[in-house]
C-alpha cells in the first residue's frame, strides 16, 4: 500500500487483493500476448505460483521459474528489501520455497 506521501506500507489486511490484482495483471498482459511477462512476487510455495503456470499453458506462454536468491546472501537482500520485511521473516521464506 502507498501512503499519502508516496512511501510504501505493508499492511497485512489488503496482501490476498494485491496478490488477486497480480494475477488479473498477468492476465491481462497475457491476453494482450505481451512478448514478455516477468512476475516479481513472493510467490515461495507451488500453490502460490502454480496458477501463473497454468495461465501460461492457457495461454500458451512458455515459464520459467528462477529462485532469486539464497539464505547464504539473505542479508544482501534484506538491505535490499523496500517492503521493510524483517531479517528473520525473509530467512522463513527463503527456507520454505519450493520448486
Amino acid at each position: 500500500m502507498v501512503d499519502e506521501r508516496g512511501q510504501y506500507e505493508f499492511d497485512p489486511k489488503y496482501l490476498r487483493r494485491c496478490h488477486q490484482l497480480c494475477k488479473e495483471k498477468v492476465t491481462d498482459e497475457m491476453i494482450k500476448e505481451t512478448n514478455l511477462i516477468i512476475l516479481d512476487n513472493t510467490n515461495t510455495q507451488e500453490w502460490e505460483y502454480i496458477p501463473y503456470l497454468n495461465l501460461a499453458i492457457i495461454y500458451g506462454y512458455e515459464s520459467e521459474i528462477i529462485m532469486v536468491g539464497n539464505l547464504i546472501d539473505i542479508d544482501l537482500y534484506h538491505s535490499r528489501n523496500v517492503h521493510g520485511v524483517p531479517l528473520e521473516t525473509l530467512k522463513r521464506m527463503a527456507e520454505r520455497f519450493e520448486i
